[in-house]
């Protein structure tokens, strides 16, 4: 395995990596041409599978603190607030009501037991 070398791809400085391999199958090797398909000279072989990472922590981050800490973008400048609860629509309070309902009528045992004499 190849050692990761840091190198500048435009501005941003990137890590490559040559692994890990990856097989080349039928969905990526096998193409269509005039006289029919054709299969490419990698199919079913091992090839290496490029990453690049960079280490920018923009735009997640508006960069770093005094603290080597990642700061948040400032965008507001009061504290957050709890969520309000939901405003239930008058068919979500309809519904709810006829589950009340429903859970306060007797069971049938109950039932059963008031017409045996």
């Amino acid at each position: 395995m190849a050692p990761c070398r840091p190198s500048l791809v435009g501005s941003r400085k990137v890590l490559q990596t040559g692994w890990p391999q990856q097989i080349v199958g039928a969905k990526s090797s096998i193409h269509k041409s005039k006289g029919g398909y054709t299969r490419g000279s990698d199919y079913g072989e091992w090839v290496n599978h490029t990453i690049e990472v960079s280490f920018n922590p923009n735009p997640k981050r508006a960069g770093f603190g005094p603290d080597q800490r990642l700061n948040p973008w400032q965008h507001f400048d009061w504290e957050s607030e709890p969520y309000k609860p939901a405003i239930k629509s008058p068919e979500a309070v309809a519904l709810m009501l006829a589950e009340l309902i429903a859970l306060e009528q007797p069971d049938s045992e109950f039932l059963d037991s008031d017409y045996q004499e």
